[in-house]
């Protein structure tokens, strides 16, 4: 058996490998306010990278997060360049889209022109609504004409500014032209370290909606315990695999879980006393039994099953505070699939007779799973986290109506 351990922690190790970090890095630098270059990783968003910027300096695994009043640039993949700049009295980063004898800017799918004092001015333009009369006309605001001459001393591109249409990309295209850069401009970059791998440890109550064969007690017929809601504890252990997707802060996320159900005990009693099957044959003839009877129904469960959740998880990123949401699908596989229901008779509180049947969940189970939740960063590579988790199960046979679970847990990532 320790073998088996131990060829799980290499395997472990060996799987670990291939995985980068907790979040989603490129190479690239940051220019600080001392004019100082430190070379490392950034922290890749295809998008708000106005007001953070998240280092890891070389053979470090520490995340410094610079806000834009505390640098003054930074560049990731050496393809997208961010310059800390005055924007309505505060430091914003601005992406550049092009630089030279005039440096370009986007900001909020805004264009911006360098004033060469530290500070941007917004390319206004397209299509406006005025109001004259008590009508309303749309207006085109050609400003941006005027405003790119401004910036453009040769003479020869203003025929083309003149048929220029107010697009950013054609803008771009244009500026980029004039300062003999390619036309083209890589907006996005293909970040590397996409995966994570985490495991967590947990506990869930889970609410059970269970039923059972009707059992024959002479002389009282039969009884069938109705269904009822059971809370059952569990206890469970789990990895997890994620997987980052192009899209922003999104991952697909598989997990393997093995869950435990403490054994429980339901019981209630019906009283019988005035049934009128209630006189017993081993009496003498017309002597009536005025004794107290009552039924009981126990369940006892020990369960174990092996969880796998498919799920699509989406981040949200305030600095090392990373909260989450997953949602998606999720099968059970039972192990241990029988419940022992039990039903006794007493009389006068003494047992009178004992039955038993055992019900079977299916081996297979399919639901819907939920989970929210939230990371702290430790560094690139370690994070710890917290999270809640609920879960529908259809079993669908004659002795589980649903299953619910509900269900806590922590984590740690490497």
């Amino acid at each position: 058996m320790k073998y088996k351990y131990l060829f799980f922690l290499l395997g472990l190790f060996l799987f670990k490998s291939v995985m980068f970090s907790q979040i989603s890095t490129s190479d690239g630098y940051i220019i600080t306010s001392n004019n100082d270059t430190l070379n490392g990783k950034l922290e890749y968003f295809t998008a708000g990278n106005s007001n953070r910027c998240n280092f890891i300096e070389q053979n470090s695994k520490s995340i410094k997060y610079f806000r834009p009043e505390q640098i003054k640039q930074y560049c990731i993949g050496q393809k997208l360049f961010y310059h800390s700049i005055n924007y309505n009295g505060d430091k914003t980063f601005f992406k550049v889209m092009s630089t030279g004898k005039f440096n370009l800017y986007i900001h909020k799918d805004n264009l911006f022109i360098s004033n060469g004092l530290g500070q941007v001015i917004k390319i206004i333009g397209g299509e406006k609504i005025i109001e004259l009369n008590g009508k309303r006309y749309f207006q085109n605001n050609e400003s941006y004409k005027i405003q790119l001459k401004q910036q453009i001393s040769d003479t020869g591109f203003y025929s083309e500014i003149d048929n220029l249409d107010f697009d950013n990309h054609k803008i771009i295209t244009l500026v980029r032209k004039y300062n003999e850069e390619s036309p083209v401009y890589n907006h996005y970059y293909k970040a590397s370290n996409k995966n994570v791998f985490y495991f967590f440890v947990g506990t869930s109550v889970s609410k059970q909606i269970v039923g059972n064969d009707p059992i024959a007690f002479e002389p009282f017929g039969e009884h069938k315990m109705n269904k009822s809601s059971l809370s059952v504890i569990n206890s469970f252990i789990g990895i997890s695999f994620k997987r980052k997707l192009p899209q922003e802060k999104t991952y697909l996320k598989i997990s393997i879980i093995f869950e435990r159900a403490e054994q429980q005990k339901y019981s209630k009693g019906w009283d019988l006393s005035n049934i009128d099957m209630v006189r017993l044959t081993d009496l003498e003839e017309n002597q009536l039994d005025d004794s107290e009877y009552t039924l009981q129904n126990r369940t006892e469960m020990n369960l174990s099953s092996i969880n796998i959740p498919f799920t699509y998880n989406y981040n949200f990123s305030y600095g090392r505070i990373r909260p989450f949401v997953d949602i998606g699908l999720k099968g059970k596989i039972c192990l241990n699939n029988k419940i022992i229901s039990t039903q006794e008779i007493f009389r006068d509180s003494e047992s009178y007779s004992l039955k038993s049947v055992t019900s079977t969940l299916p081996i297979i189970i399919g639901g819907l799973n939920l989970g929210l939740g939230s990371n702290y960063l430790i560094n690139i590579n370690n994070s710890i986290g917290v999270g809640l988790v609920a879960s529908l199960y259809i079993p669908s046979n004659d002795y589980f109506d649903e299953i619910f679970d509900l269900g806590f847990y922590a984590s740690y990532s490497f």
